[in-house]
C-alpha cells in the first residue's frame, strides 16, 4: 500500500533539482530502493557512508572518538573497532547521542555542501532522519521524505544474512529506533517493501504522482 502526506503542498521545488530523502528501520530495505534510484539516472548519497568516513583513521575526530569511547578501541592494534562501537551505541541510547554528537555537525556540513552543489535531483539515504527531527530537532534540508517500511519479519530475514549479527541485537536496534507509526507522521511518501516488483511500482508511482517527471533533474 502507498501513503502520500500533506506535507508534499508546502516543499518548494529548486531550480537545481530535488533533494528527496529516504529513511527508515534498520534491514527495511533502504539501500535497495537508493540503488532503483540510482539505476534511474538520479544522483544518490548515503549518510551511513559518510559516518563510516568519519571513523576512519585520518578524519578530524578519530582521536575524540576513541577518547569518547575507549572500550572500542582495540588492544591489538590500538585503532577503533568499528562493529564494537556500533553493538555499543545501538544498545544504549546515550552512548549513542554521544557519538552523534561528535560526528553529525561534520555529516551535516558535508551533506549540506553536497546539496548545494548538486546540478540535479539527488535522493540521499538518511535511516536516522525522523530520529534526528524528533530527538535532536534538526532536519536536513528536503523537498521530500520518503518512508520505507517492511514487517518485523522480513526484517528479521534480512538482518539475519548479515555477518556477525543475532536477533537480539537486531532487537537491540528497532527498540532504539522510532517505530514506524511515529516517523510516519513526518513522512511524505511510504513505500511498503516486502517485494521488488511492488517496490518498482511504488517508486514510479511517487515519482509520477505528487510532482511531473520533468521536475526531476536526473
Amino acid at each position: 500500500m502507498n501513503h502520500q502526506k500533506n506535507q508534499f503542498k508546502n516543499k518548494k521545488l529548486s531550480r537545481a533539482g530535488l533533494v528527496i530523502v529516504i529513511t527508515g528501520g534498520i534491514a527495511s530495505g533502504k539501500s535497495f530502493i537508493l540503488k532503483h534510484f540510482a539505476n534511474l539516472g538520479f544522483e544518490t548519497l548515503s549518510l551511513d557512508e559518510i559516518a563510516n568516513n568519519f571513523l576512519d583513521k585520518s578524519s578530524p575526530v578519530y582521536i575524540k572518538i576513541t577518547k569518547a569511547f575507549p572500550e572500542c578501541v582495540s588492544r591489538e592494534d590500538g585503532y577503533l573497532d568499528k562493529k564494537l562501537l556500533a553493538a555499543l551505541v545501538f544498545s544504549n541510547v546515550d552512548k549513542l547521542k554521544l557519538l552523534n554528537s561528535i560526528i553529525h555537525p561534520l555529516i551535516r556540513a558535508q551533506y549540506q555542501n553536497t546539496i548545494e552543489s548538486r546540478k540535479r535531483s539527488i535522493v540521499v539515504e538518511i535511516p536516522l532522519m525522523i530520529e534526528a527531527i524528533v530527538r535532536e530537532g534538526h532536519e536536513y534540508e528536503n523537498d521530500a521524505i520518503v518512508l520505507v517500511k517492511s514487517s518485523y519479519e522480513t526484517r528479521l530475514k534480512r538482518i539475519m544474512q548479515r555477518k556477525n549479527m543475532t536477533k537480539e541485537r537486531f532487537d537491540d536496534i528497532v527498540t532504539i529506533q522510532l517505530p514506524d507509526v511515529v516517523k510516519e507522521k513526518y513522512s511524505d511518501f511510504i513505500i511498503e517493501n516486502e517485494n521488488p516488483l511492488a517496490v518498482f511500482n511504488q517508486v514510479e508511482k511517487f515519482l509520477h504522482g505528487r510532482f511531473k517527471r520533468n521536475s526531476f533533474r536526473y
